[in-house]
């Protein structure tokens, strides 16, 4: 039974993986019909357009294509089926054939002066592009509670944690972040597993390099105004495990 359930799980990743190469052969097969019109339109515009049968001088206009950033699935959008204007929604894609693992040791704030007793670790992983990345991490020596945690823009850890190092929390697509938290228990042990769709191991955007960082204050809209200050209690530089 337990064989028939693998069998079955390895016939759904491979009729998955089939769909996710048809739909990228789709998606490619129209943004190259789309460019090449646009290329056609512009040729024409530069050689100051063509003659009708009445030798009037006729100039044509190609579609017009709004290409945009998301954190979701590519996806492609005709505005309405009498409108030649196309958006084209792109992902942080890169065909991989296997999850992309990462991993990050944390290193204490400057604060607890070497102590030791505030450690930690986190794995990072991601299935597939277009779902984002997990977090699976266990922190130690932390007060009992919520502790914000986020990823940075740097991965210069020097000075342990320091905040002009670090950089800005990391937001590639400028969203509207949601509240992002591990709660540590009254032992001052935490075990955590978080996802957030709008991150990547992968292609331009990945977090490779990157730090990830616990405050010692929750994550909410107060710190994230800015009106508040944050001090980081653990921080680590996120590099590849696969």
């Amino acid at each position: 039974m337990a064989l028939k359930s693998e069998q079955g799980s390895a016939g759904a990743r491979l009729q998955s993986t089939e769909a996710d190469r048809k739909m990228k052969g789709y998606q490619t097969i129209v943004i190259i019909l789309i460019v090449a019109e646009l290329m056609v339109a512009e040729a024409a515009v530069l050689a100051g357009g063509t003659r009708n049968k009445g030798k009037e001088r006729v100039m044509h206009e190609g579609p017009k294509v709004l290409i945009k950033s998301t954190a979701l699935t590519s996806n492609i959008v005709s505005r309405h089926k009498n409108s030649d204007l196309h958006e084209i929604y792109l992902a942080p894609y890169r065909y991989i054939e296997k999850e992309a693992k990462a991993v990050a040791t944390f290193m204490e704030a400057a604060y607890f002066n070497n102590s030791g007793a505030v450690q930690g670790y986190v794995v990072l992983t991601q299935e597939a592009p277009a779902k984002g990345v997990t977090l699976r991490g266990n922190v130690r020596g932390l007060t009992p509670g919520k502790h914000g945690i986020r990823i940075h823009e740097f991965g210069d850890i020097r000075d342990h944690c320091r905040a002009d190092r670090t950089g800005q929390v990391y937001n590639p697509y400028k969203v509207k972040m949601q509240e992002s938290n591990i709660e540590v228990k009254e032992d001052g042990t935490a075990e955590f597993v978080l996802t957030d769709k709008t991150l990547t191991l992968v292609g331009g955007r990945s977090i490779i390099g990157r730090s990830i960082v616990i405050d010692q204050e929750p994550d909410d809209d107060f710190t994230r105004s800015g009106r508040a200050t944050r001090r980081a209690v653990l921080c680590g530089v996120i590099g590849r495990a696969d």
